[in-house]
């Protein structure tokens, strides 16, 4: 239910070295919708970063009940970092499914502002 609050606490020391959160997740603004598995990672070891991950993502872009364009196999992960090291690295790829927009399949992006090679758990 989206009304409950949800509650996450660690008590053993080994949990304050590393987390990570992985499910199912929508988020519907009424313009674009995206649905998928994403896991998110936190870790002592690199206190600057934090991970994420995505699969099975759709992406759809809608106007009212009218779907303008909706990609599907998505996939990508994505590391932010902040202090000295500030910025991100990331590589998303998604299909083209159906909409009144065409595009080539499968379109793939990729951004960096860091140095240096980047790791995440998919």
């Amino acid at each position: 239910d989206p009304a409950d609050d949800v509650v996450i606490e660690f008590t053993d020391a080994y949990y304050f070295d590393y987390v990570a959160i992985q499910g199912t997740a929508t988020i519907e603004t009424g313009i674009i919708d995206v649905m998928g598995t994403f896991r998110i990672e936190k870790s002592d070891s690199e206190s600057d970063a934090l991970k994420v991950a995505a699969e099975d993502v759709r992406v759809e872009l809608v106007a009212g009940t009218f779907t303008v364009a909706s990609f599907h196999n998505g996939s990508g992960v994505f590391v932010f970092r902040g202090g000295a090291g500030e910025g991100f690295a990331g590589e998303a790829t998604l299909e083209f499914d159906v909409g009144m927009i065409a595009c080539a399949n499968p379109t793939r992006q990729a951004k960096r502002t860091l140095n240096g090679a980047q790791s995440v758990s998919r």
